[in-house]
């Protein structure tokens, strides 16, 4: 557990951009909403043991404030030197505590301005709020087929050495790196100095949740809090063990599919029938994909979010058409059915996503290897030439379930950006991870930290999540049975409320223990 952590030099801050301001309208459209922001650069070493070796840049976007339009933009250095002025009154920008959004993922960029109403409640809580994309991800120096090959890297083995310094401990290094700039630049602006140095929130959603639990265990003197929403990964589990839970939980999802629109698993088999008749490689999708049906059944894992069956029914149901009529999909239907995966906007999220449920050790392609012996998935199995079995074979009393996150041999086969690295996903994962936590520094945690876990989240079993909760000291832990995986996304107001919520009662309950013990 000792080479978790190494000693990290503060990250070189490139000049930042100007303040800017972005304009939204909120759910009603009757209001225009902006927000004060600048655009943040950071140069971090590649490998943080060797910190004068290669560097990468990071690139974030610190949101100060709500503002109104017309505000006077200023610059960075002068932002944190006064007072914001603007209508929430919240005192000066630089005294006001710094919140890291840690988005989802692997692979995912993290905008700051998906979710507006986020930011206004962050903001109206008292927080600048930072968000990072990850290294390799979004404009952080992002990782590509072309970017791997512009690096001189032609073997599989190279590009492979080089992926794997982009997992979760690579990215807590790169954090804590700006950190350290951050309270460097803050100070010599005159911020007040905080007794243990300048300490931030973090809010981890999803795979920013893994996240949070590795800054636990690497670098808990540079946490105030943590807040985790959907994210408290399978700490400790065998990672076929963690898939054998997820498949059980796609099946009954797949069953839900079809209670919801019964006319579907014809409509399913139907659009399985006329791929193999038209001829997967004769359907061709974005650059040098093609459509096979194993494919089409990775649309499961849609079913995790609060619209994913209504997507998949209308996606079924154009492709059907399409099909039917053409022989081939339109432009617009590819584009819908690409992004709905996004296998070739983020390579690193197939290459790296099997990983993150693992504790260590290689995954060996768990979730595929597991799945094609269970009922359901044996078009996950395939004949002596290595050829997948087709599921347009499969007789009406057969069930076919589909499939979520199984980023099997098929991925590789079908996807342009993902064609020319399936050699390297093959050593990916046969690689022998290092676990990304420290068991013991998290059962000893001191840091407050407050997870919602959701009943019926199908990324993240509850039962998973409850047992990951009593590994961590000092976790407060409450299960949310009316929402979804990413409610923050959807209602944050209400999410955040909820965390605050278990904030308040934590710390009500911190102040009456010492009165408890002295009335004992």
């Amino acid at each position: 557990m000792a080479r978790l952590r190494c000693d990290i030099r503060p990250a070189s801050q490139i000049p930042p951009e100007p303040c800017s301001t972005a304009s939204f309208v909120d759910e009603n459209k009757s209001t225009a909403i902006q927000f004060l922001s600048s655009k943040l650069r950071f140069a971090v070493p590649l490998r943080h043991e060797d910190p004068d070796g290669e560097s990468i840049t990071l690139v974030g976007r610190m949101v100060y404030a709500q503002c109104c339009p017309g505000t006077p933009l200023i610059d960075w250095e002068d932002q944190i030197r006064m007072a914001s002025g603007m209508p929430d009154q919240l005192g000066p920008l630089r005294d006001r505590p710094i919140l890291l959004y840690l988005c989802g993922g692997p692979g995912a960029d993290n905008p700051f301005d998906r979710v507006p109403d986020l930011n206004r409640c962050l903001l109206r809580l008292g927080y600048q709020i930072l968000y990072m994309d990850y290294r390799g991800c979004g404009e952080s120096d992002p990782v590509s087929q072309k970017s791997l090959e512009a690096k001189g890297l032609k073997a599989d083995q190279a590009k492979a050495d080089y992926l794997k310094l982009f997992g979760q401990v690579d990215i807590v290094r790169d954090l804590e790196a700006v950190r350290l700039c951050l309270a460097q630049k803050l100070y010599s602006a005159g911020r007040r100095p905080e007794p243990d140095g300048l300490r931030w929130t973090i809010l981890g959603q999803s795979y920013g949740g893994y996240i949070s639990l590795t800054y636990l265990s690497v670098y808990p003197e540079g946490l105030q809090e943590v807040f985790i929403t959907g994210g408290l990964p399978p700490c400790g589990m065998l990672i076929d063990d963690y898939f054998r839970i997820k498949h059980g939980k796609l099946v009954k999802e797949t069953q839900r599919y079809f209670s919801v629109y019964p006319d579907d698993d014809r409509l399913l088999r139907e659009v399985l029938m006329l791929i193999a008749s038209i001829g997967p490689e004769n359907i061709r999708m974005t650059g040098r994909g093609y459509m096979t049906g194993q494919k089409l059944l990775s649309l499961g894992r849609q079913f995790g979010s609060r619209s994913g069956f209504d997507e998949v029914h209308s996606l079924l149901c154009r492709i059907k058409s399409e099909l039917g009529t053409d022989g081939q999909l339109k432009p617009e239907t590819i584009r819908l059915f690409e992004s709905t995966l996004h296998m070739d906007e983020r390579p690193l999220y197939a290459l790296l996503l099997e990983q993150t449920w693992c504790s260590g050790g290689a995954t060996r392609w768990s979730a595929e290897r597991i799945w094609r012996d269970l009922e359901g998935y044996e078009y996950l199995q395939k004949d002596a030439q290595g050829r997948y079995r087709d599921p347009a074979s499969f007789p009406v009393d057969q069930p076919i379930y589909f499939t979520s996150h199984v980023f099997g041999e098929f991925t590789y086969d079908t996807h342009e950006e993902l064609l020319d690295l399936k050699g390297v996903a093959d050593i990916l994962h046969n690689y022998e991870w290092e676990c990304p936590y420290d068991y013991d520094r998290l059962a000893k945690n001191r840091v407050p930290v407050y997870a919602l876990s959701f009943a019926s989240d199908m990324h993240l079993d509850i039962s998973v999540a409850r047992k990951t909760a009593h590994m961590v000291g000092n976790l407060y832990f409450e299960m949310d049975d009316m929402h979804w995986h990413q409610a923050l996304r959807h209602i944050p107001v209400t999410i955040m409320c909820w965390l605050f919520e278990m904030k308040k009662y934590a710390e009500e309950r911190r102040l009456r223990e010492p009165q408890e013990e002295e009335g004992r």
